[in-house]
Protein backbone atom coordinates (compact mmCIF):
# COMPACT_ATOMS: atom_id res chain seq x y z
CA UNK A 1 0.00 0.00 0.00
CA UNK A 2 2.98 2.31 0.52
CA UNK A 3 3.72 2.03 -3.20
CA UNK A 4 0.14 3.00 -4.04
CA UNK A 5 0.39 6.10 -1.85
CA UNK A 6 3.72 7.05 -3.40
CA UNK A 7 2.37 6.83 -6.94
CA UNK A 8 -1.02 8.43 -6.37
CA UNK A 9 0.48 11.33 -4.45
CA UNK A 10 1.90 12.67 -7.71
CA UNK A 11 -1.37 12.40 -9.72
CA UNK A 12 -3.69 12.50 -11.29
CA UNK A 13 -1.76 12.35 -14.56
CA UNK A 14 -3.66 14.24 -17.27
CA UNK A 15 -3.70 13.54 -20.95
CA UNK A 16 -1.33 16.48 -21.46
CA UNK A 17 1.52 14.45 -20.02
CA UNK A 18 5.07 15.62 -20.81
CA UNK A 19 6.73 14.45 -24.01
CA UNK A 20 9.49 11.90 -24.21
CA UNK A 21 12.28 14.45 -24.66
CA UNK A 22 11.21 16.50 -21.65
CA UNK A 23 10.80 13.37 -19.53
CA UNK A 24 14.28 12.23 -20.51
CA UNK A 25 15.77 15.63 -19.59
CA UNK A 26 14.03 15.58 -16.22
CA UNK A 27 15.24 12.03 -15.61
CA UNK A 28 18.84 12.93 -16.42
CA UNK A 29 18.69 15.82 -13.93
CA UNK A 30 17.66 13.46 -11.15
CA UNK A 31 20.86 12.10 -9.49
CA UNK A 32 19.20 9.05 -7.96
CA UNK A 33 17.63 8.14 -11.31
CA UNK A 34 21.01 8.29 -13.04
CA UNK A 35 22.63 6.17 -10.33
CA UNK A 36 19.73 3.69 -10.26
CA UNK A 37 19.62 3.45 -14.05
CA UNK A 38 23.36 2.80 -14.16
CA UNK A 39 23.03 0.06 -11.55
CA UNK A 40 20.19 -1.63 -13.46
CA UNK A 41 22.08 -1.31 -16.75
CA UNK A 42 25.06 -3.01 -15.12
CA UNK A 43 22.82 -5.80 -13.82
CA UNK A 44 21.28 -6.30 -17.27
CA UNK A 45 24.72 -6.42 -18.87
CA UNK A 46 25.91 -9.01 -16.36
CA UNK A 47 22.80 -11.12 -16.98
CA UNK A 48 23.23 -10.94 -20.76
CA UNK A 49 26.94 -11.79 -20.93
CA UNK A 50 26.98 -14.01 -17.84
CA UNK A 51 28.31 -17.13 -19.61
CA UNK A 52 31.14 -15.08 -21.10
CA UNK A 53 32.41 -13.58 -17.86
CA UNK A 54 31.68 -16.40 -15.40
CA UNK A 55 35.03 -18.12 -14.78
CA UNK A 56 33.51 -21.45 -13.75
CA UNK A 57 30.47 -23.63 -14.23
CA UNK A 58 28.00 -22.51 -11.49
CA UNK A 59 26.87 -26.11 -10.94
CA UNK A 60 30.29 -27.81 -11.03
CA UNK A 61 31.25 -29.24 -7.64
CA UNK A 62 34.87 -29.55 -6.46
CA UNK A 63 34.89 -30.98 -2.96
CA UNK A 64 38.67 -30.67 -2.76
CA UNK A 65 38.33 -26.86 -2.91
CA UNK A 66 35.31 -26.33 -0.69
CA UNK A 67 35.22 -23.27 1.60
CA UNK A 68 38.00 -21.47 -0.28
CA UNK A 69 38.31 -17.82 0.72
CA UNK A 70 37.97 -15.06 -1.95
CA UNK A 71 41.03 -15.09 -4.20
CA UNK A 72 42.08 -14.40 -7.78
CA UNK A 73 40.96 -17.89 -8.77
CA UNK A 74 37.64 -17.52 -6.94
CA UNK A 75 36.84 -13.79 -6.45
CA UNK A 76 33.87 -14.55 -4.15
CA UNK A 77 35.28 -17.79 -2.73
CA UNK A 78 33.69 -21.23 -2.93
CA UNK A 79 30.75 -22.77 -1.10
CA UNK A 80 30.27 -26.00 0.85
CA UNK A 81 30.38 -28.04 -2.37
CA UNK A 82 33.37 -26.24 -3.87
CA UNK A 83 31.24 -24.32 -6.36
CA UNK A 84 32.44 -20.88 -7.42
CA UNK A 85 30.27 -18.27 -5.67
CA UNK A 86 31.16 -15.54 -8.18
CA UNK A 87 29.86 -17.61 -11.10
CA UNK A 88 26.72 -18.53 -9.18
CA UNK A 89 25.99 -14.88 -8.35
CA UNK A 90 26.40 -13.94 -12.03
CA UNK A 91 23.99 -16.65 -13.19
CA UNK A 92 21.64 -15.72 -10.35
CA UNK A 93 21.18 -12.28 -11.94
CA UNK A 94 19.36 -13.93 -14.83
CA UNK A 95 16.99 -15.75 -12.50
CA UNK A 96 16.22 -12.67 -10.41
CA UNK A 97 15.54 -10.54 -13.49
CA UNK A 98 13.32 -13.30 -14.86
CA UNK A 99 11.31 -13.30 -11.63
CA UNK A 100 10.98 -9.51 -11.70
CA UNK A 101 10.05 -9.17 -15.38
CA UNK A 102 7.52 -12.01 -15.55
CA UNK A 103 5.94 -11.31 -12.16
CA UNK A 104 5.53 -7.60 -12.92
CA UNK A 105 4.20 -8.53 -16.35
CA UNK A 106 1.54 -10.78 -14.82
CA UNK A 107 0.57 -8.24 -12.15
CA UNK A 108 0.61 -5.28 -14.53
CA UNK A 109 -1.35 -6.93 -17.34
CA UNK A 110 -4.09 -8.52 -15.24
CA UNK A 111 -4.26 -5.70 -12.69
CA UNK A 112 -4.41 -2.92 -15.27
CA UNK A 113 -7.04 -4.77 -17.29
CA UNK A 114 -9.19 -5.29 -14.20
CA UNK A 115 -8.87 -1.67 -13.04
CA UNK A 116 -9.43 -0.28 -16.53
CA UNK A 117 -12.62 -2.23 -17.23
CA UNK A 118 -14.23 -1.98 -13.79
CA UNK A 119 -13.33 1.69 -13.35
CA UNK A 120 -14.84 2.72 -16.67
CA UNK A 121 -17.95 0.52 -16.73
CA UNK A 122 -18.79 0.94 -13.03
CA UNK A 123 -21.97 -0.55 -11.61
CA UNK A 124 -22.10 -4.07 -10.25
CA UNK A 125 -18.96 -5.00 -12.19
CA UNK A 126 -16.97 -2.33 -10.36
CA UNK A 127 -18.45 -3.41 -7.03
CA UNK A 128 -17.54 -7.05 -7.63
CA UNK A 129 -14.05 -6.14 -8.84
CA UNK A 130 -13.39 -3.95 -5.81
CA UNK A 131 -14.63 -6.71 -3.52
CA UNK A 132 -12.06 -9.10 -5.02
CA UNK A 133 -9.31 -6.48 -4.76
CA UNK A 134 -10.20 -5.68 -1.13
CA UNK A 135 -10.04 -9.37 -0.23
CA UNK A 136 -6.58 -9.70 -1.82
CA UNK A 137 -5.36 -6.47 -0.20
CA UNK A 138 -6.42 -7.80 3.20
CA UNK A 139 -3.34 -10.04 3.07
CA UNK A 140 0.23 -8.71 2.94
CA UNK A 141 1.69 -9.28 -0.52
CA UNK A 142 4.43 -11.65 0.64
CA UNK A 143 2.01 -13.64 2.81
CA UNK A 144 -0.40 -13.96 -0.12
CA UNK A 145 2.44 -15.11 -2.39
CA UNK A 146 3.50 -17.63 0.26
CA UNK A 147 -0.03 -19.03 0.49
CA UNK A 148 -0.28 -19.35 -3.29
CA UNK A 149 3.11 -21.05 -3.47
CA UNK A 150 2.06 -23.47 -0.73
CA UNK A 151 -0.95 -24.45 -2.85
CA UNK A 152 0.94 -24.69 -6.16
CA UNK A 153 4.05 -26.28 -4.66
CA UNK A 154 7.70 -25.17 -4.57
CA UNK A 155 9.43 -24.16 -7.77
CA UNK A 156 10.64 -21.10 -9.62
CA UNK A 157 7.66 -20.93 -11.99
CA UNK A 158 5.19 -21.17 -9.12
CA UNK A 159 7.03 -18.40 -7.27
CA UNK A 160 6.78 -16.13 -10.30
CA UNK A 161 3.04 -16.79 -10.57
CA UNK A 162 2.53 -16.27 -6.83
CA UNK A 163 4.49 -13.00 -6.73
CA UNK A 164 2.61 -11.72 -9.78
CA UNK A 165 -0.80 -12.50 -8.29
CA UNK A 166 0.25 -11.03 -4.96
CA UNK A 167 1.06 -7.68 -6.61
CA UNK A 168 -2.00 -7.64 -8.88
CA UNK A 169 -4.34 -5.69 -6.50
CA UNK A 170 -1.96 -2.74 -6.34
CA UNK A 171 -1.96 -2.25 -10.11
CA UNK A 172 -5.74 -2.69 -10.27
CA UNK A 173 -6.31 -0.07 -7.56
CA UNK A 174 -3.97 2.50 -9.15
CA UNK A 175 -5.41 1.95 -12.64
CA UNK A 176 -9.00 2.23 -11.39
CA UNK A 177 -8.19 5.51 -9.62
CA UNK A 178 -6.69 6.96 -12.79
CA UNK A 179 -9.67 5.85 -14.89
CA UNK A 180 -12.16 7.38 -12.46
CA UNK A 181 -10.24 10.66 -12.65
CA UNK A 182 -10.12 10.66 -16.45
CA UNK A 183 -13.39 9.19 -17.67
CA UNK A 184 -15.30 12.48 -17.15
CA UNK A 185 -12.67 14.54 -18.97
CA UNK A 186 -13.76 16.35 -22.12
CA UNK A 187 -11.74 14.20 -24.51
CA UNK A 188 -13.42 11.02 -23.18
CA UNK A 189 -16.88 12.61 -23.31
CA UNK A 190 -16.15 13.72 -26.89
CA UNK A 191 -15.11 10.18 -27.83
CA UNK A 192 -18.39 8.81 -26.46
CA UNK A 193 -20.45 11.47 -28.26
CA UNK A 194 -18.76 10.73 -31.60
CA UNK A 195 -19.74 7.06 -31.29
CA UNK A 196 -16.42 5.45 -30.33
CA UNK A 197 -16.81 1.90 -29.08
CA UNK A 198 -16.10 1.04 -25.46
CA UNK A 199 -13.07 -1.00 -26.50
CA UNK A 200 -11.62 1.94 -28.46
CA UNK A 201 -12.21 4.35 -25.59
CA UNK A 202 -10.56 1.97 -23.13
CA UNK A 203 -7.45 1.12 -25.12
CA UNK A 204 -7.05 4.09 -27.45
CA UNK A 205 -7.98 6.99 -25.19
CA UNK A 206 -7.93 5.94 -21.54
CA UNK A 207 -5.10 3.42 -21.27
CA UNK A 208 -2.33 5.54 -22.90
CA UNK A 209 -3.17 8.41 -20.53
CA UNK A 210 -2.79 6.26 -17.42
CA UNK A 211 0.66 4.86 -18.23
CA UNK A 212 2.75 7.34 -16.22
CA UNK A 213 1.84 6.09 -12.73
CA UNK A 214 1.85 2.48 -13.95
CA UNK A 215 5.42 2.86 -15.23
CA UNK A 216 6.51 4.25 -11.86
CA UNK A 217 4.68 1.48 -10.02
CA UNK A 218 6.26 -1.17 -12.25
CA UNK A 219 9.78 0.13 -11.61
CA UNK A 220 9.17 -0.06 -7.87
CA UNK A 221 7.41 -3.39 -8.35
CA UNK A 222 10.53 -4.91 -9.88
CA UNK A 223 12.37 -4.39 -6.60
CA UNK A 224 9.53 -5.89 -4.59
CA UNK A 225 9.26 -8.87 -6.94
CA UNK A 226 12.98 -9.63 -6.76
CA UNK A 227 12.91 -9.35 -2.98
CA UNK A 228 9.80 -11.52 -2.65
CA UNK A 229 11.22 -14.15 -4.99
CA UNK A 230 14.44 -14.29 -2.99
CA UNK A 231 12.50 -14.50 0.28
CA UNK A 232 10.41 -17.44 -0.95
CA UNK A 233 13.51 -19.23 -2.22
CA UNK A 234 15.21 -18.56 1.12
CA UNK A 235 12.54 -20.54 2.98
CA UNK A 236 12.62 -23.35 0.42
CA UNK A 237 9.46 -22.51 -1.54
CA UNK A 238 11.17 -21.10 -4.63
CA UNK A 239 14.09 -22.23 -6.76
CA UNK A 240 15.42 -25.59 -5.61
CA UNK A 241 19.09 -26.60 -5.27
CA UNK A 242 21.40 -26.61 -7.13
CA UNK A 243 19.82 -23.66 -9.02
CA UNK A 244 22.03 -20.58 -8.46
CA UNK A 245 19.27 -18.32 -7.11
CA UNK A 246 20.31 -15.59 -4.68
CA UNK A 247 17.71 -16.38 -2.01
CA UNK A 248 18.53 -20.09 -2.09
CA UNK A 249 22.25 -19.26 -1.89
CA UNK A 250 21.57 -17.13 1.18
CA UNK A 251 19.70 -20.01 2.79
CA UNK A 252 22.55 -22.46 2.22
CA UNK A 253 25.18 -19.98 3.39
CA UNK A 254 23.52 -18.94 6.65
CA UNK A 255 24.89 -22.05 8.37
CA UNK A 256 28.45 -20.90 7.69
CA UNK A 257 28.19 -17.19 8.50
CA UNK A 258 30.73 -17.21 11.34
CA UNK A 259 33.65 -18.67 9.40
CA UNK A 260 32.71 -18.81 5.72
CA UNK A 261 30.87 -15.47 5.57
CA UNK A 262 31.35 -15.00 1.83
CA UNK A 263 28.89 -17.78 0.91
CA UNK A 264 25.93 -15.69 2.11
CA UNK A 265 27.44 -12.18 1.98
CA UNK A 266 27.82 -11.84 -1.78
CA UNK A 267 24.33 -13.11 -2.76
CA UNK A 268 22.93 -10.77 -0.10
CA UNK A 269 24.85 -7.83 -1.55
CA UNK A 270 23.57 -8.73 -5.02
CA UNK A 271 19.97 -8.61 -3.78
CA UNK A 272 20.59 -5.28 -2.04
CA UNK A 273 22.25 -3.86 -5.18
CA UNK A 274 19.31 -4.86 -7.38
CA UNK A 275 16.59 -3.61 -5.03
CA UNK A 276 18.40 -0.30 -4.44
CA UNK A 277 18.88 0.25 -8.18
CA UNK A 278 15.21 -0.26 -9.01
CA UNK A 279 14.08 1.91 -6.08
CA UNK A 280 16.36 4.78 -7.09
CA UNK A 281 15.20 4.53 -10.69
CA UNK A 282 11.57 4.47 -9.55
CA UNK A 283 12.05 7.64 -7.50
CA UNK A 284 13.52 9.40 -10.52
CA UNK A 285 10.72 8.23 -12.82
CA UNK A 286 8.11 9.44 -10.34
CA UNK A 287 9.54 12.96 -10.44
CA UNK A 288 10.20 12.99 -14.19
CA UNK A 289 6.69 11.81 -15.10
CA UNK A 290 4.89 14.14 -12.70
CA UNK A 291 3.26 16.85 -14.85
CA UNK A 292 2.74 19.09 -11.79
CA UNK A 293 6.47 19.31 -11.16
CA UNK A 294 7.85 22.62 -12.30
CA UNK A 295 10.51 22.54 -14.94
CA UNK A 296 13.87 23.66 -13.64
Amino acid sequence: MAEVATVVRSGPFRHSRPGTSRTWRELMRHPSAVVGGSMIATLLLVALIGPLIAPHDPLAMDLANRFQQPSLMHPFGTDEFGRDVFSRVIYGARISLQVGIVAVGIAGTLGCLLGLVTGYLGGWLDTAGQWVIDVLLAFPGLLLALAITAVLGPGLLNVIIAVGIGALPTYARVMRGQVLALKQEEFIVAARVTGCSTTRILFRHLFPNTLSPIIVLASLGFASAVLAGAALSFIGMGAQPPTPEWGAMLASGREYLRRQWWIAAFPGLAIAFTVLGFNLLGDGLRDALDPHREAG
